[in-house]
């Protein structure tokens, strides 16, 4: 439960940074000539805030579905098995505990794989 309260934050902080910036801001330029500021560095940095939160979001995501996996007995074959294998440190006893340390590597297994990975425009 702890972890779908992390995630619902990070999504909150995702839906927020994807709200255009000009929606909640506006400034007047040039006396009043120009329409208004495209407030482009304000959307910029709200960018990197989501891509922050999502790179959260995934690793509670990862935790999750890992532990379940492992609880369930079930392994993963195909493409993601490897990530999967990456990950079976996250798997910790199923009594309360503090997951944060879990979260903190599962979000270096994420960091990791993205920088793994090729993007398809090069």
């Amino acid at each position: 439960l702890i972890l779908e309260y992390g995630a619902a934050s990070a999504m909150a902080l995702i839906r927020e940074a994807a709200s255009a910036a000009r929606s909640i801001q506006w400034v007047s330029v040039s006396a009043g000539v120009e329409d208004g500021a495209s407030h482009a560095s304000v959307s910029t940095a709200r960018l990197g805030e989501a891509a922050d939160a999502y790179r959260q979001l995934i690793a509670l995501e990862l935790v999750a579905a890992v532990r379940a996996l492992d609880l369930g007995g079930r392994r993963v074959t195909g493409e993601l098995a490897d990530l999967v294998a990456r990950c079976s440190h996250l798997v910790a006893e199923v009594d309360d505990h503090d997951l944060a340390p879990s979260v903190a590597a599962a979000v270096d297994v994420v960091d990791h794989w993205v920088a793994a990975t090729p993007l398809p425009f090069d």
